[in-house]
């Protein structure tokens, strides 16, 4: 009896390394699959512009931060818990380096009610070692409604007359430092104070839903 069975019992040991070797490559074929939906996703995720508002071409009347008399006033709109923020700040720190004329800078970041710089010490004093910044609290994104702005990373500057001569963001992709076209054109605009006529895309993420954004008005 067992001299009948051998040779079953022979055959499907030697069909097994096949077996395993095809089961390997269809676990290999679906991981770089599965590894190439995700670098896609991810790839989508930061190159997909976050939404802008409708934003003033003048300086809102019923604003409550102050605008520089003598120089461009600089406004960046930022969410706390963003991590792209940082990127913004990075950037900004460069333009403001490069810059030939220096601007008022006022950076707002949006509170939900109650927030402290203890929250984020270390965007904080990013944001706080500046030149020209001012740092403070956004109460309910009343200030970032009253411009447009939508996302974080958003940058207004208007010159000393009221009028907007910048909008946008100033990195390429989400949390992405370098060379880009909103940094080169936030640069020609506070040299210049001519408008420039181009809306940079903000890659960030929300600074509010949509209906805190309608009540904040």
């Amino acid at each position: 009896m067992k001299a009948l069975f051998a040779p079953l019992v022979s055959g499907r040991q030697a069909c097994a390394p096949g077996m395993e070797n095809s089961l390997l490559a269809l676990i290999l074929i679906l991981s770089l699959g599965c590894a190439a939906v995700g670098i896609r996703q991810k790839l989508r995720f930061d190159y997909t512009p976050g939404a802008q508002g409708i934003m003033p071409a003048t300086w809102p009347a019923h604003s409550s931060i102050r605008r520089a008399a003598n120089a461009p006033t600089l406004l960046v709109f930022s969410h706390p818990l963003c991590s792209c923020t940082k990127s913004t700040l990075g950037e900004l720190a460069r333009v403001l380096a490069e810059s030939p004329v220096h601007p008022a800078v006022e950076i707002l970041f949006f509170a939900s009610s109650g927030n402290s710089s203890k929250e984020i010490p270390d965007l904080w004093k990013k944001a706080s070692a500046l030149p020209y910044a001012k740092v403070s609290w956004d109460e309910g994104g009343r200030e970032a409604a009253r411009f447009g702005a939508r996302t974080s990373g958003t940058i207004y500057v208007f010159g000393p007359d009221g009028q907007r001569i910048f909008q946008g963001g100033i990195t390429a992709s989400r949390g992405h430092e370098g060379d880009n076209r909103g940094e080169q054109a936030l640069l020609s605009a506070l040299a210049t104070e001519r408008p420039q006529q181009h809306l940079f895309r903000v890659f960030g993420c929300g600074l509010f839903a949509d209906a805190l954004f309608r009540g904040t008005q």
